[in-house]
């Protein structure tokens, strides 16, 4: 899957979901940073228990809280997982997995630089 076309952040269309308040979508960022590596060891086990429906559970949970807060890359990716786990085809799950969070490296970043005014 390339990603290189698409924004690591898209933070005019983050802020735009909410009302352009800054402090709310640095509080929403801190909270996904909190709770993306929860979900990235969940998704680890249930690919481990070749349990596919959980996987589409838990990769689109986290797909929409990254597409909320402009992480555009790792959306796309945390699609792509939950498409494995709705078509049950987990062969390239890990792979993927494994992407998603080195891109999810790549949006703190970029968030990191941002909030630095860098």
């Amino acid at each position: 899957m390339t990603t290189d076309e698409t924004p690591i952040l898209d933070l005019s269309a983050a802020l735009d979901r909410v009302e352009g308040d800054r402090e709310f979508y640095a509080e929403l960022v801190a909270l996904l940073m909190s709770e993306f590596e929860i979900s990235v060891q969940k998704m680890r086990a249930l690919l481990e228990q070749n349990n596919s429906t959980e996987l589409q559970s838990t990769a689109h949970a986290i797909k929409s809280a990254l597409g909320n807060l402009g992480a555009m890359r790792c959306h796309k990716l945390a699609f792509a997982l939950e498409c494995c786990g709705r078509d049950a085809k987990l062969k390239d799950a890990p792979a993927l997995l494994n992407q998603l969070i080195a891109e999810f490296s790549n949006f703190e970043k970029a968030y990191s630089d941002l909030s630095k005014g860098a």
